[in-house]
């Protein structure tokens, strides 16, 4: 069946030559009939249905054609599982492709997205956000600044070109069946909470729950770490601030911009379960 793509139906299996009595161990009792149909997709042949040792009689050609119903939507539901799985490992292996290029790309923001990525993981526990919700949460930060592979950091001469990233990233993603989700997420993670972000001055709730996330999450490692401060700007109201920022002055920060740039609930979770061992481990 499997070798020829047809369906084989035998009465008594000890009379036909193909039979193989290695078959009677592997099953544990004795095959007398049988019936076998292919599982078939375009590609070819994927495997075999088979059942063995009809009770009050053989095999007949109603349950080859059953049997044969069963095996099309066995094979459907295989290969569409088989593409499911090979989207998910294209998808994995593409998003770690793009962070590694970021990472190239802008150096001193290395290691940037999987640390926002982190914080906003811990948020989102506190938050009991459903795991499909956290997966998606998890791609959109580690690709919230994509926008940049498209902007050439030497060339930028004004803060517009710069803020130009979120739109950019959203473009992109936006274009790819498995980011598209995510692409609103990326489009406004920097909006504020009061009305004055970019790039749709959206207010409070109107900003996905992903982005306010996000937003809490980059400005406290802008402020953490040294290098990726420089490519962030300027991420709170009058933050003049060295990039060297303490662990507490970028939590007092964060409370005193809580209700404007800030969603005050989120910025009230992140303070109260934030602590330096993980700033320690994300460094």
């Amino acid at each position: 069946a499997a070798e020829n793509g047809s369906n084989v139906r035998i009465e008594n299996a000890k009379n036909d030559s193909r039979f193989d009595s290695e078959a009677d161990v592997m099953t544990g009792s004795e095959i007398k009939s049988l019936l076998c149909v292919p599982l078939k997709v375009k590609a070819g042949t994927i495997g075999i249905m088979e059942v063995i040792n009809k009770q009050n009689g053989v095999f007949t050609q109603e349950d080859e054609e059953l049997l044969s119903y069963f095996a099309d939507h066995a094979a459907i539901s295989i290969a569409r599982t088989q593409f499911m799985e090979d989207q998910r490992n294209y998808e994995i292996h593409l998003t770690d492709i793009l962070v590694d290029t970021m990472d190239t790309h802008i150096h001193e923001k290395a290691g940037h997205s999987k640390r926002v990525a982190k914080y906003s993981l811990m948020m989102a526990d506190e938050l009991n956000m459903p795991e499909d919700e956290k997966r998606k949460l998890y791609k959109a930060c580690l690709l919230h600044d994509i926008g940049f592979l498209k902007i050439k950091l030497k060339d930028v001469t004004s803060k517009e070109q710069y803020k130009a990233h979120s739109q950019l990233g959203y473009e992109m993603l936006r274009l790819i069946n498995f980011y598209v989700d995510i692409a609103p997420f990326v489009l406004h993670h920097h909006e504020r909470y009061e009305g004055n972000g970019y790039p749709n001055e959206l207010i409070g709730n109107a900003i996905p729950v992903e982005s306010r996330i996000i937003a809490i999450a980059e400005a406290f490692d802008a402020m953490t770490s040294r290098d990726s401060y420089k490519y962030v700007g300027k991420m709170l109201d009058k933050a003049e601030h060295s990039p060297t920022a303490s662990f507490h002055y970028a939590i007092e920060e964060l409370k005193k911009n809580a209700g404007t740039q800030f969603d005050p609930k989120l910025i009230d979770i992140f303070v109260n379960n934030i602590d330096e061992s993980l700033l320690e481990e994300a460094a």
